[in-house]
């Protein structure tokens, strides 16, 4: 005689018992004794079942979120929230400087603006072979230019459009 584990029997009862709540389906007895299973499908009744969907009935077939544990507005930008939250997932550009020149300023702006704004390096300079990253940029249309000590400038043509939680990478060449 085989002895069989009381957690894993609870287990599975628990198991089933949450399927069937999740399904909408329930499994009654009729008077001749073979289970059949009974679904009724009414839109307005709090069970999601039969031919009912989210796009057929939302009362009952609310969406699910494929990850519970991601909340919009905590400061991570977690899977499956890119485009959905873009409190949480900004954008970022990375300044890669494949020239022979050192940079001494950088200016990024939205396509909006009339103009470069605020020096992005600061007191810093970005010299050949090396890189910078702008982080938090809220998604959308943005604007890049960097400039050498002397003439020599490198300018987006048009605008660029930056992603929620995704990095746009800005190669500066001769």
């Amino acid at each position: 005689m085989k002895t069989i584990n009381s957690k894993v029997l609870v287990l599975a009862s628990v198991l089933f018992a949450g399927a069937i709540a999740s399904s909408g389906t329930a499994c009654v007895t009729d008077s001749g004794g073979d289970d059949e299973m009974m679904e009724e499908e009414e839109c307005g009744d709090h069970v999601c079942n039969g031919a009912e969907t989210s796009a057929t009935c939302a009362q009952d077939c609310p969406r699910m979120n494929p990850n519970p544990e991601t909340v919009c507005g905590n400061g991570v930008c977690e899977a499956g929230e890119n485009s959905s939250c873009t409190a949480d997932c900004m954008a970022s550009l990375r300044v890669t400087n494949s020239s022979t020149y050192t940079i001494y300023n950088l200016y990024v702006w939205r396509c909006t603006e009339s103009g470069p704004g605020t020096d992005q390096l600061g007191a810093n300079v970005l010299s050949p072979s090396n890189a910078f990253t702008l982080t938090n940029i809220p998604p959308g249309c943005w604007m890049f230019k960097a400039r050498n000590s002397t003439s020599i400038m490198w300018q987006t043509p048009t605008g660029v459009q930056l992603n929620a939680g995704q990095q746009y990478t800005w190669n500066l060449i001769n």
